[in-house]
């Protein structure tokens, strides 16, 4: 089944070519770093496999207490074969063997469908996405498993709903639910983007709209624009904006270091208008004033990018209550799959790398089941996890002395 191997997205095969110099770190000294809260960090125990099928899983914590997971390439189900066409047949269809009606097995078994969940059995058809999204039950690490026909799958095609989705094969940059709405930044087409957009939903990320006339395109650094998440419906909040870092590309093909962005946004105050869905309404970091104050500007190309941040390919931002800092995990750093977390007391730094970390995939953070000195992330299809929703927990030193 050698097509299986097309769904694993490009990002995992890192060309062998030289990366630009790492970006300079501070000292985690008392002197030269007064504001490193964070002296270090480690991924602690094993990976929990949650055998549902895709990668990306960029997550939010919502008001009803579920995590909501959106996913890319994949089904985002167990136990079960992808199709791009329920009941009719499609390119991945010539692979499988029916042995019952409804029931299907393969021949080549070497694939990361059966990696994640085994093909001894014969299984079900299911539906394949490009972007879909996950209703999670239970605490991380051990989500529960869902019955029925679909799963934990609460929608897919996202933001269209049909087949339209396969025009430019759009993915989730990031995920944040904020009073009864869910904001999905959103890019197309995979690795180097070339248009970001934000779609939202008002039922639980059921269905999905699109905001048209996006000024992030032609290579704006905003293309790919990662929402911090601040603990459950972004209550941690306290200055009213929504904050979000950016990059031009998912992935580069030719595997840069890409310079990390800022914009942030108010949120709605309850009225009839929402200025996350109106683009005239976001701001962009351009420097810090004479006193250290940041300063803003409504034209995106007037961005500055922030000190001391880079990633190769997209990663995930949160807020961690317990640290009093904002922190951004990128899964690649460098080319051999290193990834890092980087932490600062503000959106806008300043920023300093903790820790370099063993990943190679584009990492997610969760907000939920987050401790005083630790929190869970999600990984999927490289480095040493398999194509599916991995769960790993990341542990903080912290010098509490600092903040």
């Amino acid at each position: 089944m050698k097509k299986y191997l097309l769904l694993i997205p490009f990002i995992f095969i890192l060309a062998a070519c030289g990366g630009e110099e790492e970006a300079p770190t501070p000292p985690l000294t008392e002197e030269g770093c007064p504001y490193c809260v964070i002296q270090a960090a480690e991924i602690v125990g094993d990976y929990v496999s949650i055998p549902y099928v895709g990668d990306i899983w960029t997550t939010t914590w919502a008001a009803d207490g579920r995590v909501y997971a959106a996913f890319g390439d994949a089904t985002g189900m167990t136990k079960c074969f992808p199709t791009l066409i329920l009941d009719e047949p499609d390119e991945f269809d010539g692979d499988y063997i029916e042995v019952a009606p409804g029931l299907y097995t393969v021949e080549d078994k070497n694939n990361e469908y059966c990696e994640v969940f085994g093909c001894e059995e014969p299984l079900p058809l299911c539906q394949y996405t490009p972007a879909g999204l996950l209703s999670l039950s239970g605490e991380p690490p051990d989500f529960e498993l869902c019955d029925g026909p679909d799963q934990c799958v609460v929608s897919r095609h996202i933001p269209y709903g049909n087949y339209d989705v396969f025009v430019n094969s759009d993915k989730p940059s990031s995920i944040l639910a904020v009073n009864g709405r869910f904001y999905m930044p959103m890019h197309y087409p995979p690795g180097d983007a070339e248009v970001g957009y934000i779609a939202y939903s008002d039922d639980n990320g059921r269905t999905w709209t699109q905001i048209p006339d996006s000024p992030w395109r032609d290579d704006s650094p905003f293309q790919v624009l990662m929402f911090f998440n601040m603990g459950q419906n972004y209550e941690l909040n306290e200055d009213g904006y929504i904050y979000g870092l950016g990059i031009a590309d998912e992935l580069p093909n030719n595997n840069r270091r890409q310079q990390v962005y800022l914009t942030r946004v108010p949120l709605p105050d309850g009225g009839g208008y929402d200025p996350v869905l109106d683009y005239a309404a976001y701001e962009y970091f351009t420097g810090l004033d004479e006193n250290g104050a940041p300063l803003w500007s409504g034209e995106p190309d007037t961005a500055v990018p922030l000190d001391n941040l880079e990633t190769i390919a997209q990663g995930a931002a949160i807020y961690h209550e317990g640290a009093g800092q904002y922190l951004f995990l990128s899964g690649f750093l460098e080319q051999d799959g290193t990834g890092a977390l980087f932490a600062a007391p503000n959106p806008w730094g300043p920023w300093y790398k903790v820790s370099d970390l063993p990943a190679g995939y584009i990492a997610g953070a969760i907000t939920k089941g987050a401790t005083a000195d630790s929190f869970y992330f999600t990984a999927a299809g490289g480095g040493s996890v398999t194509y599916n929703l991995n769960v790993g927990q990341i542990k903080l030193q912290l010098d509490k002395s600092k903040r």
